[in-house]
């Protein structure tokens, strides 16, 4: 192969690679804002948000000393109010 076709090799891949990586953020764009504007932030007894990933399970996210923490559980309910479990 010449220099030329080379570069010219290069340059293509180069290219479709951007094209590949623009599509993808385009699909993550488009899935994060379908989900941010159905999902909605709920709060629990001490204020923290929190949101339900399914009956079981949540993700709840607080500040601990100018620190965000960042919680997953699995709960379970008992006499109607939903406790943390062992897992998490």
């Amino acid at each position: 192969m010449s220099e030329h076709q080379i570069f010219k090799t290069e340059h293509v891949v180069k290219q479709e690679r951007k094209r590949k990586s623009d599509e993808i953020s385009n699909t993550d764009n488009a899935a994060a804002s379908e989900d941010s504007s159905s999902e909605e932030v709920l709060r629990n007894s001490e204020g923290d948000a929190y949101f339900e990933l399914s009956t079981r399970r949540r993700v709840t996210v607080r500040k601990f000393k100018r620190t965000i923490l960042v919680d997953i559980r699995e709960y379970y309910e008992k006499n109607g109010v939903q406790l943390p479990g062992k897992k998490g």
